[in-house]
């Protein structure tokens, strides 16, 4: 069907299309335009970042193995300084008394002998004593012995005064003039751990117990404290 409008021309309806109407399509087109520039610009930053995190996975994944030997490593160590530092401990404590013995002996004249000989250790940690003019003693032997003479006594005394790497603490001295023998009795200290200055000494020797009878030395076995001693026949030397 046509339509024909027969009104006069200046009262005809204008139909033409309206300028806003241009302006609310080029708008929207805008917008779609800017929407989807930034849902491809989105896009493209988030397949970046999934690349990303794709690859870090794989270096993840890569070095995991690594990470697992690094932990099992680091408690293998961690026990090995816990195993190390209770050795170092024994060690530090660890007493050689065949090789202080051996020492001990080492010095002693040929003109005293000893009918009792006992080994200690002195209390870790206590002040040096005076009895051994301040030096730092860790182990003390104390001993009876007998000679023929004063001058022998001293001369024991001495040897082991003027060592540095003992101290000397006289108990006292008695003379028999039944048959002339000088008994006395000293304490003589050790400073510190002493390397064994006799012959095939053991440097791997166990240690003793705290107290007791000192073990034979490998240069002269030494009496215990429960065997005495023969006393020096007469005429022995001065």
């Amino acid at each position: 069907m046509v339509e024909i409008n027969l009104l006069p021309k200046e009262y005809r309806r204008q139909s033409q299309p309206s300028v806003w109407k241009y302006a609310s399509w080029a708008a929207a087109g805008l917008t779609a335009a800017v929407l989807g520039g930034w849902f491809l610009s989105v896009s493209g930053d988030t397949n970046q970042l999934r690349e990303r995190s794709a690859a870090l996975q794989q270096q993840i994944d890569a070095v995991a193995p690594q990470k697992s030997r690094f932990n099992d490593l680091t408690a293998q160590q961690g026990e090995l300084e816990r195993v190390t530092q209770v050795a170092t401990q024994l060690r530090d404590q660890k007493t050689y008394w065949s090789n202080d013995l051996a020492s001990f002996v080492e010095r002693v004249p040929g003109n005293v002998v000893f009918s009792n000989v006992n080994m200690s250790t002195v209390a870790p940690g206590a002040e040096p004593s005076l009895a051994y003019a301040g030096k730092p003693v860790t182990r003390q032997l104390d001993l009876t012995g007998s000679a023929r003479s004063q001058e022998a006594i001293v001369g024991f005394l001495n040897a082991f005064e003027t060592d540095s790497n003992f101290g000397v603490d006289f108990k006292g001295m008695q003379h028999d003039a039944t048959n002339g023998i000088y008994t006395f009795t000293a304490s003589i200290g050790v400073v510190g751990d002493q390397p064994s200055a006799a012959p095939g000494a053991d440097p791997t020797a166990q240690g003793a117990p705290a107290t007791g009878t000192a073990p034979a030395a490998p240069a002269a076995p030494a009496p215990t404290a429960t065997t005495p001693a023969a006393a020096p026949a007469q005429g022995g030397a001065q």
